[in-house]
């Protein structure tokens, strides 16, 4: 049996298990002068940095893939297109907002919900600011270990349900129910999301502060 992730703590198991973003701080001085960047525009920049080819099919790490297929199948997504999965580690999203990674659900016509995850070894932690923090082992997960494939299964439905709880709520406030796109509304929101993206990263003015979102925040620290 191979040793998973042992000696890593922090940064490093989370990029393990969630993907890092690429030269996203050099993105963030370039775009904004080195300036505070607000929630959305870290956001905004994380998407372009992505070690994932397809954030709707996040298949380069296991935790990801996994998790983005649970949370699909618990939303009772017809196309999983409509689902997707975003790594912050390492960016400035993480450093100065406390989000290690996020989902972004489409509701058509441009709109989408949002669920952003920080991933702790700490089962007593407190202080955190993303809508759901998990647990994630000091020893590590493996889910082709005979040993941990319970454990990893469980860890995939207990955050899965608890995104999903955020996400709806998210589209409660955005008035929309959550439903299965067609992909042609798939292509049509995301042309009108990607449309709005762009006109407002180069809008003429300074960034804005973070908006306060983060109101249906889920604590998860059980250990698997």
């Amino acid at each position: 049996m191979r040793e998973k992730f042992e000696g890593y703590t922090g940064k490093i198991s989370e990029s393990e298990v969630l993907g890092e973003t690429k030269t996203e701080q050099a993105e963030a001085k370039r775009e904004f002068g080195g300036e505070y960047i607000g929630f959305r525009q870290a956001v905004d920049l994380v998407k372009d940095v992505q070690p994932f080819k397809d954030p709707a099919d996040p298949h380069e790490k296991p935790f990801p893939h996994d998790l983005h297929a649970t949370l699909a199948e618990a939303l009772s997504l017809d196309n999983y297109e409509q689902l997707r999965f975003y790594t912050a580690v390492g960016s400035y999203l993480d450093k100065k907002h406390g989000v290690d990674a996020f989902f972004e659900l489409d509701l058509g016509n441009g709109k989408s919900a949002r669920a952003t995850l920080d991933m702790t070894q700490n089962p007593k932690k407190q202080d955190y600011k993303a809508d759901v923090v998990f647990q994630w082992p000091s020893e590590g997960l493996d889910r082709k270990d005979p040993g941990d494939r319970a454990a990893w299964q469980d860890k995939l439905r207990e955050v899965s349900k608890e995104l999903k709880d955020v996400l709806e709520a998210e589209a409660r406030l955005a008035k929309t129910n959550i439903r299965s796109l067609s992909e042609k509304e798939i292509e049509e929101s995301r042309r009108i999301a990607e449309e709005a993206r762009h006109s407002n990263r180069f809008r003429a003015g300074a960034p804005v502060s973070a908006p306060k979102r983060h109101l249906h925040r889920h604590h998860h620290g059980h250990a698997a």
